[in-house]
């Protein structure tokens, strides 16, 4: 009975410790993504080449509308 319990409360820890894998992923690419975006807005900006710093908006606000997306069908998933 014992080990039976043991093995219900290690696929928790499994579970809980896949999605805590999963969220700080997930963090590690949204900045990875914004560090990139950054970089090359500022790298624009430095040439005077403001038409490129629009298309980086752009690209920002798709990003965040996927990034919006995964979290909203996480949230109905929970």
């Amino acid at each position: 009975m014992i080990s039976e319990d043991l093995k219900i409360y290690g696929s928790y820890v499994r579970v809980a410790e896949a999605h805590l894998a999963y969220d700080l992923i997930k963090d590690k690419m949204r900045k990875w993504i914004d560090n990139i975006l950054n970089i090359f807005e500022n790298g624009m900006v430095e040439k005077g080449k403001d038409y490129y710093v629009d298309i980086v908006g752009v690209l920002r606000k798709r990003i965040e509308n996927r990034f919006r997306e995964i979290d909203n069908l996480e949230g109905a998933l929970k």
